[in-house]
């Protein structure tokens, strides 16, 4: 356990820049948000399991008091009491409506909201669609037929925004189940649930939604300012090019970052073949960050304590309709990697093939053909990352690997 040791000054806490936190010693810390709040946090491990308990915002709560509220944390933890199982049992529980966790929502998902305008947005569609029919019940008593009401009248004339709010709604019952207001499964899970209750709509788009390679450095600084694990699945498959589940499934045992490699098992592969993923310099980082917030009791990158699976979910599409872009799938950035490639490189579509797993078209070629290609591909990912960093890559590739 942490000792003490009252590094912190007020001088110290107001010059914190925004976005960092800072420790005090004895498990106490301060946060910054990105807009400059600051919050005290008693960070801890109980069970196996790191915790962070909300102390109260500063100044409102002093440096003075905010030592006491840890040391009396402090104590719990030694006599084996978890501080937020402790905190939760003594809490009351006067939230009871759909809208009041909606309310409550709002207030904790705001904080790392990217937009001012992302909270009206919430406010209006569920006060538009949702509260007509979920505001006033009882938030254990939401069923799935009660969410088809609400949304089923934009199902079809207002996808995009019926999607927003099945979502919205669905994130709102989450957070009541984890708060203990709801038992069970989520009733506006769309996937094997709502999705049998609601009419198919016809989709336009026979082949995944690409998004064009000129536009890729500006989406990945967008996707970058999105937190959360889904976030930073989905630049990892970016970066890596793989398939979905390639990625929300990965294990810290797959990987070696010292040589810069991701070996996945055939087990979780669509050919059932070992396939080595080289990684560039940012992805390594990307990892060493994930590293940093790994769950110790959990031998998933993306971990999840919402899923039996122990891992995200392999759909990312809440993602996606977080950022406004209904219009891409995930799958669709492989065909972007492969445009870049095509377009902008003189690297050959073999290789790019190779990268992403693909079965060879010429049996004759695979049977003689019995290198992965791991070397030639390293300098071909190491491009790509800086491409979707925004810099322009030299049309000649490395040598050995192009056309």
């Amino acid at each position: 356990m942490a000792g003490t040791g009252n590094r912190l000054t007020k001088s110290l806490i107001k010059a914190l820049p925004n976005g960092t936190v800072k420790g005090d010693g004895g498990n106490l810390w301060i946060a910054s948000s990105k807009t400059g709040r600051k919050r005290w946090e008693f960070r801890y491990t109980f069970g196996g399991k790191r915790h962070c308990m909300g102390l109260g915002p500063w100044p409102e709560v002093d440096l003075v008091e905010a030592r006491d509220k840890a040391f009396e944390n402090r104590k719990l933890l030694i006599s084996g009491i978890d501080p937020l199982a402790e905190k939760q049992m003594h809490k009351p529980r006067k939230i009871t409506t759909f809208r009041e966790v909606a309310e409550e929502a709002i207030e904790r998902f705001k904080e790392g909201w990217k937009s001012e305008k992302q909270e009206p947005q919430w406010r209006n569609s569920l006060t538009r669609y949702a509260y007509p029919i979920l505001g006033e019940m009882h938030v254990a008593s939401v069923t799935p037929e009660h969410v088809r009401d609400a949304i089923q009248p934009i199902w079809i004339e207002k996808p995009d925004m019926a999607s927003r709010v099945q979502n919205r709604i669905e994130r709102i019952l989450d957070l009541a189940t984890v708060l203990k207001l709801r038992a069970g499964d989520n009733p506006a899970r769309l996937k094997g649930n709502l999705e049998h209750l609601l009419p198919k709509v016809e989709k336009e788009e026979k082949h995944h939604a690409a998004l064009p390679h000129e536009d890729l450095a500006s989406f990945m600084r967008e996707l970058r300012a999105e937190e959360g694990m889904q976030a930073r699945a989905q630049e990892l498959l970016i970066l890596t090019s793989g398939r979905t589940a390639e990625a929300t499934g990965a294990r810290w045992e797959e990987f070696d970052l010292d040589d810069a490699l991701w070996v996945i098992p055939g087990a979780r592969m669509k050919k059932k073949q070992d396939h080595r993923v080289a990684l560039s310099r940012q992805a390594v980082t990307l990892l060493q960050n994930l590293w940093e917030l790994r769950d110790e009791s959990n031998p998933h990158v993306f971990h999840s304590d919402m899923s039996a699976a122990g891992h995200i979910a392999d759909d990312l599409r809440r993602l996606r309709i977080r950022m406004g872009r209904t219009d891409i799938t995930t799958h669709g950035f492989r065909s972007t990697f492969r445009d870049w490639v095509n377009d902008e490189t003189d690297y050959h579509d073999d290789l790019a093939g190779k990268a992403q797993s693909h079965r060879d078209s010429n049996k004759t070629r695979a049977a003689y053909r019995r290198t992965d290609m791991l070397k030639k591909r390293r300098p071909l990912m190491q491009d790509w990352a800086d491409f979707c960093d925004g810099k322009r890559v030299a049309a000649n590739a490395a040598e050995g690997g192009a056309k």
